[in-house]
């Protein structure tokens, strides 16, 4: 359902997304909530042979579907998949030259989003970077965001998804912000973030 709802939908802002990313060649780079994987192939073919690409995801129905992606993608090797939940990420400390999440930290609760970004501090060198595209909810919301905020309470299986204040969350858990780009979805505003890692 997702591959056919939400990801036609989805793609372009993701690839925005990975656009501000800029994997370079030999980088360590993680993903969290890949989904379908469809960041996951471009990242990977950009870091090459000598980087390596990690997909971590609480959903093994999610990983299976990127598997079988990543499986018909030529230059996608780099990449691994992983299980595991985003807010206590079974991985070491500064292990990652970037961290990178495409319409998954507003799937959290507050709580559940200030230990994910928690996670993604603890396991970004110092000289990395976190990239994160997410609904953003402006003050004062659209029309738009409004009606999808209804929706949301109504249908939160469906429309899972809540918009959040990216810079704000991310200011403050520490990180700075480096670069903010605005889009939107469907006339819900979007927010990609390029963040660099709190200070020690």
């Amino acid at each position: 359902m997702y591959d056919a709802v939400f990801a036609p939908i989805e793609a372009p802002l993701t690839d925005a997304a990975v656009d501000m990313l800029d994997p370079q060649p030999g980088e360590q780079i993680l993903e969290i909530g890949p989904g379908t994987g469809r960041a996951l192939a471009r990242i990977g073919k950009s870091v090459g042979p000598g980087g390596t690409v990690l997909g971590v995801d609480l959903s093994g129905r999610m990983l299976a579907i990127s598997a079988r992606r990543l499986a018909t993608i030529a230059g996608a090797s780099s990449v691994r998949l992983a299980k595991g939940d985003a807010r206590a990420l079974p991985l070491s400390c500064a292990a990652f030259d970037a961290v990178f999440m495409s319409f998954t930290l507003e799937l959290f609760d507050p709580r559940g989003g200030k230990q994910v970004l928690a996670e993604c501090a603890r396991v970004m060198r110092r000289s990395g970077r976190l990239v994160v595209s997410s609904l953003w909810r402006a003050e004062p919301p659209s029309l738009a965001t409004r009606a999808y905020e209804f929706g949301h309470r109504m249908f939160p299986t469906i429309l899972d998804c809540r918009p959040i204040d990216l810079e704000g969350m991310l200011r403050n858990a520490g990180f700075g912000v480096r670069r903010s780009a605005a889009f939107s979805l469907s006339g819900i505003p979007v927010r990609i973030v390029v963040g660099s890692p709190p200070e020690p």
